[in-house]
């Protein structure tokens, strides 16, 4: 435990001194993902999950005391939380409660700094030369875990992916979504091929850890991506190229997704007639509704476990971001949540007819929508306490609206300049 407060300690400072002295905005990604690879090493794992929700924690504070102006970008969001805190005290287990109001401070906390800093090309670049370290990070460490046998299997099998375990796996989704806006701003071709290789990598990875929400991201992103972007003919060579490379390596990994694959349906088949994430809703309206006090205000705040069905569910947590809110914070919470993502999305429609109609601009406009969607399908499976993923997708959410909120407030032919002249 003094090992763990030690640690504690000296993440935050070493956070805020990044921040003082260079960016820590640009280096959440990293942050994040290399708590994520920590806790899969170690077999106290979960104590460095906490370090670093809390010392991220800290960071958003201090941002927040030292740049005022970030707590309102998103006036919902500190009203939200405000109103979660609120119900922290009436659960019946206030450590849990606590501990996971922090990961979702963190992570809506998170879009407010991404639209506040973020005003031109060039802090997206170094935003992105994270993100490529982070998914370096992500695909050497699934093969290092793996081949060491370190970590707990999925599902059964014999695969072991260290930290990346269900929604850890997130990061390296929103990772793939956001490579045609990565790719561009790398001037090294070599570079790009080497990404690209590692990114077919990545996805098989995905697809290998058999957690369909994982790998089915990415596709639904790009679909999306696809549809809005002017780009068609390059990204279908692109995507053509993509599935031969990686149908070309199936006999590398064949034997594993097949053991994967045996694994996975075995499970599955122990659980299909369940229905678990549909039965959940059925079973939170109407136990959220059985009175006026917890149909407005909900009971047992991001306290799940044990605490719905009556508890014969045991320690199944509920899953489905919708569930998870009408639960913890009845009708009222479900509103003040929903209004975070229409300002969102309010935001983005006051700020898009703005930006100058060239190439680049429209692959951030696309990039954006994906994201979007994205997090309203992570939400079906469940991500609302993914603190890696949300932090990173609500980060480039905010990064790109703010570099459209700068360009309508100052109308920069600089800045025209910049998005024009990417390949």
């Amino acid at each position: 435990m003094q090992i763990a407060l030690l640690i504690l300690i000296l993440s935050s400072l070493v956070f805020i001194i990044i921040y003082y002295r260079y960016n820590a905005i640009y280096f959440i990604p990293v942050f994040f993902i290399v708590f994520d690879v920590i806790r899969g090493w170690f077999s106290i794992g979960s104590y460095f999950g906490t370090i670093r929700n809390i010392s991220y924690f800290l960071l958003i504070g201090y941002v927040l005391i030292m740049n005022k102006k970030t707590l309102i970008q998103n006036i919902w969001i500190p009203i939200f939380l405000l109103y979660v805190l609120f119900l922290v005290p009436l659960s019946s287990n206030i450590k849990e409660s606590a501990t996971n109001f922090i990961v979702l401070w963190n992570s809506l906390f998170t879009f407010s700094l991404g639209l506040y800093f973020f005003k031109n090309i060039k802090q997206l670049k170094e935003l992105n030369k994270f993100l490529i370290i982070m998914m370096f990070i992500f695909v050497i460490n699934a093969m290092l875990s793996s081949t060491l046998g370190i970590g707990r299997t999925i599902y059964g099998g014999s695969l072991t992916m260290g930290g990346f375990a269900h929604d850890r796996l997130y990061s390296g989704s929103i990772f793939l979504i956001l490579l045609p806006i990565i790719t561009p701003l790398i001037a090294s071709k070599p570079y790009r091929i080497l990404l690209f290789i590692c990114s077919i990598i990545t996805y098989i990875l995905l697809v290998i850890s058999m957690r369909r929400t994982a790998f089915l991201v990415p596709l639904l992103g790009f679909l999306v991506y696809f549809f809005l972007t002017k780009n068609k003919n390059r990204m279908i060579f692109i995507v053509l190229l993509f599935v031969f490379l990686i149908a070309a390596a199936f006999p590398l990994y064949k034997d594993t997704l097949i053991n994967r694959l045996n694994a996975r349906l075995e499970s599955f088949d122990n659980t299909l007639t369940e229905e678990y994430r549909y039965k959940e809703i059925q079973f939170v309206f109407k136990e959220t509704f059985s009175t006026i006090k917890t149909a407005l205000i909900g009971k047992e705040v991001l306290n799940s476990v044990g605490n719905y069905n009556e508890g014969l569910w045991g320690a199944r947590p509920l899953h489905t971001d919708f569930a998870v809110l009408l639960h913890g914070s009845g009708i009222v919470g479900v509103i003040l949540f929903s209004l975070i993502y229409l300002s969102i999305i309010n935001s983005y429609f006051r700020y898009v007819f703005l930006v100058p109609k060239i190439d680049f601009a429209n692959e951030l406009n696309a990039i954006f929508i994906a994201l979007f969607v994205s997090t309203l399908f992570i939400s079906v499976q469940g991500g609302l306490l993914a603190p890696t993923f949300r932090a990173i997708l609500l980060l480039y959410m905010g990064a790109i609206l703010g570099i459209f909120k700068n360009y309508k407030l100052q109308h920069d032919d600089k800045l025209i300049n910049e998005l024009d002249n990417i390949d």
